[in-house]
Order: structure tokens, then sequence, then C-alpha cells
């Protein structure tokens, strides 16, 4: 917006400066308070190329012609995104033509299923592997992550007062010094700095500056505020120090220090006492923490805004009732396997699922892990429109009943399982203590894992969470250190665990899952009620019917709020509903046991299926 302003700029007189003394004697403070959608700016905000005394310069007038030109355009496309710089687009779209933001790019890129654009990167410059690997071994929020773009360049003598800066702070730092970093010169830092400094910090030529910026042990960054550099700090909500250079970066800084809260600036003529003091105040100052929290903020927004257009989720149309599916009653579209929320007829999933329910006819008999009791009126319908339909479930249930058979060894598992899990438990009472597991596909957010834990934590309740590495989407999970030191006695973190012996385990109360078929059986083999957080497929519809059908379970909303899940927690465990559900379950359990039991349902299905299905092919 300030590009297209610039003509106004001249037709006022404030552009071409008088002289270059304007540069440095208080001019560039002068408001401008006129430019539709941006408040708060000063002429040293606006774009850099107004910082010429020449009429003809070369960039102040290249950036004219170019805003000439765009009423001829048949669109116009931006790498940022609506909720970002939401005044400013609403301004430019009563004057430009169409305008699309589909920002930021490397989010949408990565969302792109299957696409040639997962794969493109914007980096021309050769990466140092050894950053990432130098990272692995650093705290949570301790590096500071120094990097002033591919065009930035600066002098000697700023170089030392950012290098003495850094080294002041105390604070590990991982630097890019590109080679024509400093201008005319090769960089060259004091050996007192390099010695002071190796054993906190690294320096690079080039890195992989996104993965870096998502990256758990990046605390804060100081930024040249080339506009990729400030779509990658919101992307991995970091807050940043702004040194802008030139072009738009001054505008960004502003809007990263005024507007949108995550920004703290160094002045041109940098000092090494600034540098010291902001990267302290960034790093574990009142404002730094802030920053952070408003950082981690528009991480989300931007990570809302390069998923699937999904307003249909979340306006009410997904409630609507299906009543017309014979065996399913209480039904609402949102019970469905979610392969339907798409607004794309070419939806990968969506076809697949079709294709292959299409060949269902075509099957010799249909083979499920389930037992005839629990989904009797659904089992009754299939029956009557699918091949043989032949129910053998809970199968770790009936592995036990077929003597000498290898089978009773056989395991789903494939992560690697922690034994303290089981030797803590023992010391706990009876239905005491809540189990979390979200499986092994589930992701969330940091800030829905927080939820959960301080949920946890103020329930009162012992607990086990099992953390798996990947369960919070590219990031690694970090769970508050007051969390850890109010939980300590009554808590225990583990990555994986044997969950059919968990949730067979005395002292376990209830269960906290998203509603996976496999612990969805296993709650039922174990007694065990639920609530109920499901991720996608048909985990809504396990949560629907174990909340409304089986009596067993109680629904989080998606948008986990600690309160809610505290809450749910209580009344699952200590709590008049819960008490039902838990005997509830109980009844399941009895129910799973003469399913798979010599004789039960499923245990006759079995041998049914391999005289009536198996043998019968192989004797023909």
């Amino acid at each position: 917006m300030a590009y297209l302003h610039y003509q106004n700029l001249i037709d006022r007189g404030l552009v071409p400066l008088r002289d270059m003394e304007d540069v440095v004697n208080g001019y560039l403070d002068k408001v401008v308070d006129w430019i539709p959608g941006v408040k708060n700016m000063r002429l040293k905000d606006l774009p850099s190329f107004i910082r010429t005394t020449d009429s003809e310069d070369i960039m102040l007038n290249f950036a004219k012609h170019e805003v000439e030109r765009i009423s001829m355009a048949s669109a116009i496309i931006l790498n940022t995104f609506d909720d970002f710089e939401h005044q400013v687009l609403q301004a430019m779209c009563s004057i430009l033509p169409p305008l699309y933001t589909i920002g930021p790019l490397q989010l949408l890129a990565a969302s792109t299923a299957e696409s040639s654009l997962a794969t493109i990167g914007s980096n021309l410059w050769k990466e140092e592997p050894v950053c990432l690997e130098w990272l692995e071994g650093k705290k949570p929020q301790s590096v500071v992550y120094v990097n002033f773009g591919s065009v930035t360049v600066i002098s000697n003598e700023q170089l030392i007062e950012f290098a003495w800066g850094l080294a002041s702070s105390k604070h590990d730092f991982l630097w890019i010094i590109r080679p024509d970093l400093v201008r005319g010169d090769t960089a060259v830092l004091p050996q007192e700095f390099l010695e002071e400094t190796k054993e906190r910090g690294l320096l690079a030529s080039w890195c992989s500056q996104e993965e870096v910026l998502r990256h758990p042990s990046i605390g804060g960054f100081l930024t040249h505020c080339g506009w990729n550099s400030t779509l990658e700090s919101i992307c991995g909500g970091v807050p940043v120090i702004c040194w802008p250079f030139f072009a738009e970066q001054q505008t960004n800084c502003r809007y990263l220090c005024t507007e949108w809260g995550i920004g703290m600036e160094i002045d041109n003529n940098v000092r090494r006492q600034e540098v010291e003091g902001l990267i302290k105040e960034l790093m574990n100052g009142e404002k730094g923490m802030e920053m952070r929290k408003k950082a981690l903020e528009w991480k989300e927004l931007a990570i809302r805004a390069t998923e699937p257009d999904m307003e249909v989720v979340n306006n009410g149309y997904l409630d609507t009732v299906i009543d017309w599916i014979p065996g399913m009653k209480n039904m609402r579209l949102r019970d469905f396997p979610t392969f339907i929320r798409t607004t794309n007829h070419g939806d990968m999933v969506l076809n697949f699922v079709l294709h292959e329910t299409h060949r269902v006819s075509m099957a010799s008999a249909i083979i499920l892990n389930t037992f005839s009791e629990l989904e009797h009126p659904i089992l009754e319908a299939m029956t009557s429109i699918q091949p043989p339909v032949y129910t053998i479930g809970p199968l770790h249930l009936l592995y036990g009943q077929i003597p000498e058979s290898r089978a009773a060894s056989i395991g789903s598992n494939l992560w690697k399982e922690e034994p303290g899990c089981m030797e803590w438990l023992e010391g706990k009472k009876p239905q005491s203590v809540v189990y979390v597991n979200f499986g092994s596909v589930t992701v969330m957010n940091n800030e829905q894992l927080r939820e959960f834990a301080w949920g946890l934590a103020n329930s009162k309740h012992n607990f086990l969470w099992i953390i798996r590495p990947g369960l919070v989407r590219d990031d690694t999970a970090v769970l508050p250190q007051e969390f850890i030191r109010e939980t300590k006695e009554r808590g225990l973190l583990a990555s994986w665990c044997s969950q059919e012996d968990v949730l067979r385990h005395p002292s376990i109360g209830g269960f906290l899952t998203h509603c996976g078929w496999n612990s969805t059986l296993e709650s039922i083999c174990g007694g065990v009620p639920v609530i109920c957080w499901p991720f996608f497929a048909e985990q809504q519809t396990n949560c629907r019917y174990l909340c409304t059908e089986w009596g067993i379970g109680m629904e989080i909303d998606n948008n986990v709020k600690r309160e809610e899940v505290e809450g749910l927690i209580k009344e699952l465990m200590t709590g008049e509903k819960g008490m039902k559900m838990r005997k509830k379950a109980l009844e399941w359990k009895e129910h799973a046991e003469n399913a798979a039991g010599h004789g039960g349902s499923s245990f006759n299905n079995l041998e049914r299926l391999v005289c009536e299905v198996l043998l019968a092919k192989t004797s023909t």
C-alpha cells in the first residue's frame, strides 16, 4: 500500500528529500496518517526508496512505474494471509484488481498433498546441515538465531558490535555469516570473541531457515525483516529483534513491533550494549514472554489460513441429521468418517473410499474386528446387502482362546514400549489413574498440548500420559516447566507403552483417547470408560457410538480448553455420570469376553470363516 502512494508523497512535497541530512535530522519522523488501512506510520517506516534527493532516482521511479501498471493486471497475488494484514488488504481491495492472499506459501506448499509444490524451495545458497545437528543438543527456546538474509551488507564495525552484543548476552546463538555479508571486505571476527563463545555459539555460512525457525531450541530471531524471514518467523512462532536494511524491510519492522506485537527494533547505528540488552529482554524478559505468546498466536492463525476452506465445519452444517442409513440412528454429518469434510469432488481419499466400497461386492467375505453384541443393528443391516460378514473380535481376546497358536504372541505395536509404565502403576490405588494416549497418528499443536496438560494438572488426579515423538505438528512437544513441577508426584510421561496391559491394570480409572478402533476395543476389553477427542477418519463415528450408543464416553470439544478437560476428568473419575459409565464399561467387557470365549459368537464365527470360506476356496 505504501508503494501505491509514492506519487502522493511526491505531490505533497515530502519526496524527494531536500538533502541527505533529512535521513538523520528527524525529518523522517514525520507522521503519515492519510494512507488508507495504514496507521501509526512515519516517513522512516515507508519502503526506503523514498530516501533520495534525486527526482530521477531509478528505484523510486521504477516503483512508481510498476504501481501505475497494476490496473492492467487480471489479479494481484500476495504471499500473506487475511488475518495478518486485514485492514490494509481491505483498503487495497477497494482500489485494485481482484486480490488473492495465498500465504504463507511455505505452509501452503507443505499442505498441498502429492504436489511438486511441496518440494519447492526458495534458497539458492548451499546449506550447512551441521546447524540442525547442533541445535539438537540445545534446550527449548535457549538459542538466538541471527541471519540478515541474502542481500543485506554491513560494515566490519557493525559486525563487531553485533558479535560483542551476542557474546555479552551469555545466550547460545546460531549466526549465519554468508561470504559477502561485510561490504567490500571479508567478515573478520575478533579472536577473543571466538574463544569466549566457542562453547555456546555456532557460525555458519547458510542454513535451512524454515527448519531452524521451527526447531524448539530457537527462542528468538535477530533479522533484517525481509518478507520471507518475517513470514518464516511467524510460521515458527518465534519473536524477533529487527534491524531492517532497505526496501520494505522498514515497513515490515514497524508492523512487527507495533501492529503484530512480536518485535523490538535495534537502532541503525548499532551498539553492542543495545544488542545485549534486547537479546536479554527477548530471551527471558517480561516483554519477550509477551512477544513469544503473541508469536504463537500468529503461528496458529497462519496454519489455519493455509488449511482447506472448511467454513462448513464450523457453521452448523455438520449438525445436519442423517436418519436414513439402515442400522444407524442419532447420526449427524459430523459423526461420519472425516473424509466427507472436503470441498473438492476430486478429493483423493474421498474417492479412494468410494472406490473401495464399490469393490466390496466382489469379496468372498467381509471380516470385521468387532463382536455381534456391540454393533448388532448395523451388522444386521450390512448382512442384508453385503457378502457374508464374519465378526471375529476383539481379536486380542480371541488370540488367547486359540490353543498352541502363535497368534497369542502377535502384537500390532510398532513403537518401543517403556516398561517403567507398568511398574509405576503398581504403586497406585484401584481406579485412581487417568490414562492419556492419542494413538500413533494423531497430531496437535503446542497450544492444545498445554491445554490438555493444565486440564490434567488442575484435575488433581494421577495420570499416565503417552507423548510420542511427532505428537505435536511440525514441532517438539514442550510442556511448561511449572506443569512438570506441579505434577511430578502424581504424573508419569512416557513415549509409548503396552496399551492392552495398561488398560487391564486395576489402577486405571479412565482413558482420554482419540477413539481409534484399536483403542476403542481395548478400552471395552479393559472395562474402562473414556473421554473422547477424535482426530480423523472413523474416530468421529467411534466417538458418537461410545458416547450415545454404548454409554461409556464423554466428548471434548475439538477446540480444547483446560477447564473442560479438568471438568470431564473429575466427572469421569469421581462423578455420578462417571460411575454409571464405569458400570456400563464393565458390562461391555463381559460381553466382549463372552464373544471371544469358547462357544462365543466371535469364536464360532472364526470357525465358520475357516470352514465356509478359506477351506471351501482351497477345495475348489
